[in-house]
């Protein structure tokens, strides 16, 4: 009986499994995608015989010119099967570089909607550099549901956008498994160049880190009558890194308005443990700011749960100038081209924000992603853009202002033409009278994680523009816990070792409250992952200082230490005291310890001969002999002392009738 049930539910599960497994591309693969970029001077796309591979026929890609966003030359196929939400997808691709244009040939698939707001469940950007074929796997799961109809379905490009290069693309599969196994257990082949324990950036950027992040630090000590105290101990704690180490959090779950108080708790702790500085995640951007009554309740009050606790935040957005991220109003006046109406809303709100939180936020992101959202722009000019720094600078002249924007970091090594675009903006505001302060670099990877050492490349070329620089919004996110902690370890070291720049922020920290789940540190039960470990023990440990040092004969403690703000505390005879040091001073005097005069020690060497003692600290004391008890009959007795480490000794052998010895300044 048993055996007839064992096989009448193989017999229904079997059908189910089989179901579940359902190829997603049309019967032909890749040959069946099309080129979108009508304008053949931009790109090409052929048919060619490939032998000795799983596949027999590949499409050559030619990008000929750049065009301004990767996605504007692509492959393309809709997929017309029914997707449910949280379906497991799996695929490979095989790539290789078949011209000499370009020694790098890049390819991003991108899985998402077929129409906005294009949704994407799935980016990788992949490189190849050899002429040799290359398999690339990868899986995923549909973050939304497709019923396969043109109006609600699903694509898959392949982006090709980037500088001119030819690339060989075969032996495409993506398929549907259902939810039958998760998606760990599915090949997803994430790696990185630069990833070897070896690689020749590590050494170089250690050796940065050592030059432009440490200082040589001095400690001098003295007692109450201005003498060194050697020997005195010395120990220097970093309160506060010059560096800024921070997330993105959000104001509503900081201080009580959602979420449980255990997860209040624990979202509280690791902001005022892990980080220095913070940028509220959307509680000051436009729409939100005016979602509550009065305006920015929710801002102010995570402003003043930070003030409180000596945690600065960035500012960000004043302006995110496209359609998604305005006011209805004020996508209205974009609608209606009302430029004197869309000015004067902008306008207002720069003095309705910056005049509420005035002098509170030290950075602030005038514009969020100009180069790619433009329909302000388009209505009142690129100058306009201009005259937002100088409104900012007028309304909040301590603030230092930024431009914000992504496909920079990121796209590190592929020949994307963002960062340049970035770059001859920021020149136009410097030349055209915008007091840009600083440029803040978005760093959202996962797709691509590019080669630390193109990274650093990458940052090198913008602190061309001789300004400071942010990394504002960093995540890896993989489902590869190693490859993602390794990655943010790597990222990180490189950012950390160049000197522009002066910042490096997350864009969440818990699975909890983070836009991409995937890409926290910590997971929504609050367990800790490998890469919260590795954040954990670069900032917490091995770039912090802790150290204790010895008081020489001149009167100062030297020792070499991350640049920041200090604790430090000197012990000398029973005397401690405990001062803050800023690190904008490398040499600190410490507050002037008060000492007891030393008590001198005498005994019998033999052969008439004396040896006196009396502690090192404090320091400054002669011994002087006598005769007599009177005045005038002190005199030195004419020989320096030697130390011990702990005690100063002078042996002496007295002359006749010098029976007194005494300690004097």
């Amino acid at each position: 009986m048993m055996r007839g049930v064992g096989r009448i539910l193989l017999g229904l599960l079997l059908p189910a499994m089989l179901q579940a497994q359902v190829g997603l591309l049309p019967s032909a693969g890749i040959t069946a995608f099309s080129l979108q970029r009508p304008d053949p001077t931009f790109a090409s796309r052929s048919v060619v015989a490939v032998s000795g591979q799983p596949f027999s026929q590949a499409v050559r890609a030619a990008t000929l010119r750049t065009p301004p966003n990767r996605w504007e030359i692509q492959l393309n196929a809709p997929i017309t099967n029914v997707i449910a939400l949280n379906d497991v997808i799996v695929g490979e691709v095989w790539l290789r570089r078949s011209g000499s244009t370009n020694p790098t040939a890049s390819v991003e698939g991108v899985f998402e909607r077929a129409g906005d707001p294009y949704t994407q469940s799935f980016v990788r950007l992949w490189s190849v550099s050899g002429t040799n074929w290359m398999r690339f796997r990868f899986a995923f799961k549909s973050v939304e549901a497709y019923a396969g109809a043109a109006t609600n379905r699903a694509q898959f490009n392949l982006r090709l956008g980037f500088n001119p290069q030819q690339v060989d693309i075969g032996g495409l599969v993506l398929t549907n498994v259902g939810r039958t196994r998760p998606v760990t257990d599915f090949p997803n082949d994430i790696n990185y160049v630069g990833r070897e324990p070896d690689a020749p950036w590590r050494a170089a950027a250690a050796d940065r880190i050592e030059r432009f992040r440490k200082a040589d630090y001095s400690v001098e000590v003295l007692d109450q009558a201005g003498f060194p105290v050697p020997g005195a101990r010395v120990s220097a704690r970093m309160r506060r890194h010059a560096f800024g180490w921070g997330s993105a959090v959000d104001g509503g779950r900081l201080t009580g308005t959602f979420g449980t108080a255990a997860d209040r708790g624990r979202y509280q702790s690791v902001i005022t443990n892990w980080f220095n500085k913070v940028v509220l995640e959307n509680d000051l951007k436009w729409p939100s700011w005016e979602s509550t009554t009065p305006p920015g309740r929710t801002a102010i009050s995570g402003l003043n749960w930070l003030d409180a606790r000596g945690i600065p935040s960035r500012g960000h957005n004043l302006v995110w100038p496209g359609t998604n991220y305005l006011p209805a109003r004020v996508r209205n006046a974009i609608v209606a081209g009302d430029t004197n109406l869309l000015r004067r809303l902008i306008d207002e709100h720069f003095t309705n924000v910056l005049t509420t939180v005035r002098g509170r936020l030290p950075d602030w992101d005038v514009m969020n992603e100009v180069t790619h959202e433009r329909a302000v722009q388009q209505l009142l000019g690129d100058f306009e853009m201009v005259r937002w720094f100088q409104r900012a600078r007028s309304l909040d002249p301590a603030a230092r202002l930024f431009v914000n924007e992504y496909e920079n970091l990121e796209v590190a090594g592929t020949g994307s033409a963002a960062p340049q675009r970035l770059y001859d903006l920021v020149r136009y505001f410097q030349t055209n009278g915008a007091p840009v302060d600083g440029i803040g670099l978005q760093a959202h990877v996962g797709g691509y994680l590019p080669d630390p050492a193109k990274v650093y490349e990458q940052l090198e070329f913008f602190a061309g523009l001789g300004l400071p620089l942010q990394v504002t919004e960093f995540d890896v996110n993989v489902t590869d816990d190693a490859a993602q902690a390794e990655y943010l370890r790597d990222f990180v070291t490189v950012a950390f070792s160049h000197p522009a720049v002066t910042d490096f922020l997350m864009w969440g920290f818990w699975a909890g409250q983070h836009w991409l789940p995937d890409a926290a540190l910590f997971r929504a039960d609050w367990t800790v992952k490998p890469a919260g470990i590795l954040w954990s023990n670069l900032v917490l440990r091995e770039w912090t200082t802790a150290t204790n040092v010895v008081v020489g004969a001149d009167g100062r403690a030297v020792f070499r230490g991350f640049k920041g703000d200090y604790d430090v505390e000197v012990v000398a005879a029973g005397s401690t005291n405990r001062f803050q040091a800023s690190g904008t001073n490398t040499a600190f005097v410490a507050p002037r310890l008060s000492l007891p005069a030393p008590g001198l020690a005498a005994t019998l060497s033999g052969g008439g001969a004396i040896t006196l003692s009396w502690p090192v600290a404090p320091s400054g004391y002669r011994v002087e002999v006598s005769d007599s008890l009177g005045p005038a009959a002190w005199r030195s007795a004419g020989r320096e002392p030697l130390s011990d480490g702990d005690r100063w000794r002078l042996s002496i052998t007295p002359a006749a009738g010098q029976r007194f010895f005494r300690l004097v300044r």
